[in-house]
């Protein structure tokens, strides 16, 4: 939801969402690169508003 009511998708908050996110989910640094790198190749083709 952050991503349809935050600028750029919440692009500005993933490292504090990396700070909390990462561990819990016990992902290493290569997970959390492909799976942030992910939710904004979808957000951006799926959810961002025409320009």
């Amino acid at each position: 939801r952050l991503g349809l009511l935050l600028p750029e998708g919440g692009r500005a908050l993933l490292p504090r969402i990396r700070q909390i996110a990462q561990p819990e989910l016990g992902w290493d640094d290569r997970r959390w690169e492909a799976e942030s790198a992910r939710y904004l190749d979808i957000w951006e083709t799926q959810y961002r508003l025409a320009r």
